[in-house]
């Protein structure tokens, strides 16, 4: 078994690896966070476009300095000692906020650190080549961590939409409507409203619904041979899942505008409430029309109470009454 690697880091460095790992569903059969298997993903994802920055910012640095020494090898020696210290002061070097995380190389990623090590710490120690490649990867967007953690589903998906075909995918959850995977008209690769993480939306392709799942949650893709197609109302309906947030499928039913009517402190309250926000369509005074799904609807308007009542449809003011009776009821349960 290989040994275990220790790395220095920064707390806040630390502590959004741990976060990613818990946001990307990293985890051991028992429940508990694995952490060794969320760092050797990342350092096999991310080493090359790692080197390919350090690389231009290396070339940026020996222009600088190439007219101090006719060297080649020397001009390049210096060039990456000056690079490895500024890599390791762009965080801070207070020994006092450094936290440590430890992590043993799995079979996947064996090569991959093993070549890392023969060939890429130039200067560096082990323990700092890791620390400047988890300072880099951690001041990335979430969104563009979550492509590079799941880069080998993210790219086939992505190729399979610029080539217009067919997609199998295999679910984590094992089962999709009874199935061990389902073939899919793949429309897009979609970012929630908050840059926060990417859904693939897509059509089932013998069924004639659209689908979304979280990029985390795919096990597999495989690209097949046949084109995609969409009617006109899958592709309305997907439009409309981009536009407001991926996180939410449309159902076939649900081909009716949504009316709000907010009090002043709702309208307040729909400024304030970014998250899961649905984009209003039309306004007429307090009245606004959307076209997100019921469930977004549902999702962000539960919070608003008396201040944002559902005018139409009908079903989903429903929904929403039942809601609201259901908690009262448990309340009264709970106070008597």
């Amino acid at each position: 078994m290989e040994e275990k690697i220790r790395v220095n880091l920064p707390k806040r460095t630390h502590d959004l690896l741990l976060k990613d790992a818990e946001n990307f569903e990293f985890f051991k059969k028992d429940g508990s966070l694995n952490k060794n298997a969320f760092i050797n993903r990342l350092i096999l994802n991310y080493h090359l476009d790692y080197a390919k920055k350090q690389k231009e910012m290396l070339g940026i640095i020996t222009s600088s300095i190439s007219k101090l020494d006719d060297d080649p090898f020397l001009l390049e020696e210096t060039g990456y000692r000056i690079l490895n210290r500024l890599n390791l002061n762009q965080y801070g070097t207070d020994e006092n906020s450094e936290v440590h995380i430890s992590f043993r190389p799995v079979r996947d990623s064996s090569n991959t650190i093993e070549f890392i090590e023969s060939h890429e710490l130039r200067g560096s120690s082990r323990s700092n080549y890791y620390r400047m490649l988890f300072d880099s990867y951690c001041s990335l967007p979430q969104d563009k961590r979550e492509r590079i953690i799941f880069r080998d589903i993210a790219e086939p998906i992505e190729e399979a939409i610029a080539e217009d075909r067919q997609i199998y995918l295999l679910s984590k959850n094992n089962y999709l409507l009874g199935r061990p995977g389902l073939i899919l008209n793949p429309y897009s690769l979609s970012l929630t409203r908050e840059e926060l993480y990417n859904y693939l939306l897509a059509e089932i392709s013998d069924v004639g619904a659209v689908r979304t799942t979280r990029l985390c949650r795919i096990r597999n893709i495989r690209i097949l041979p046949e084109k995609r197609v969409f009617t006109d109302t899958v592709k309305e309906k997907l439009e409309k899942m981009v536009f407001n947030g991926p996180q939410y499928p449309y159902r076939d039913e649900e081909d009716e505008p949504i009316r709000v009517r907010f009090t002043e402190e709702g309208l307040r309250m729909f400024k304030v409430y970014y998250l899961h926000r649905p984009v209003p369509r039309s306004i007429e005074g307090n009245i606004y029309t959307f076209d997100c799904s019921y469930m977004q609807a549902l999702t962000y308007f539960s919070r608003f109470g008396e201040n944002a009542l559902i005018l139409e449809p009908n079903k989903l003011s429903m929904d929403m009454l039942n809601y609201y009776r259901c908690a009262e009821e448990k309340y009264e349960e709970l106070v008597q």
